[in-house]
């Protein structure tokens, strides 16, 4: 499965009444093997991925292109997180974070017109990553 098709995965359709219904999990695709790791989508990642939005610099226009290599780590949001005050104004259900091995770190915004939007961001992804990081995700297993 490539990144594109594996970004479109996940929920969909209205979830601007979903109160007390769980978070759907964050999901981590190494790009190069395919393998998937899934994470709890806890306050401390939505609070992360909410700050790395608040931080958008520059907002692309255009088809989107896949890293070669790196991870994606998808942040799915319910209710979606409403921007004021970045280059386009509206409800994102899903965050990508696109952590290519040999550029800089971007933001992919799922919209709830099930737009996506490519974003430069300042905020450092360590806060994201590094506690994550050696924890024993909650499953992992290859995308064929």
């Amino acid at each position: 499965m490539g990144a594109l098709a594996w970004m479109g995965l996940g929920f969909s359709g209205n979830v601007q009444d979903m109160k007390g219904v769980e978070l759907p999990p964050v999901r981590v695709l190494h790009v190069e093997d395919g393998a998937e790791e899934v994470w709890t989508n806890d306050q401390r990642i939505q609070k992360e991925g909410a700050r790395m939005v608040a931080s958008i610099k520059t907002h692309y226009e255009g088809t989107f292109v896949p890293p070669q290599s790196g991870m994606l780590v998808r942040i799915p949001y319910m209710p979606p997180i409403v921007l004021d005050g970045v280059p386009f104004d509206g409800a994102v259900s899903q965050v990508v974070l696109a952590i290519p091995e040999e550029a800089p770190s971007y933001l992919l915004l799922r919209d709830s017109e099930e737009r996506w939007h490519v974003c430069s961001f300042s905020h450092p992804i360590d806060h994201l990553m590094i506690p994550t990081v050696g924890e024993a995700p909650l499953s992992s297993n290859t995308v064929p």
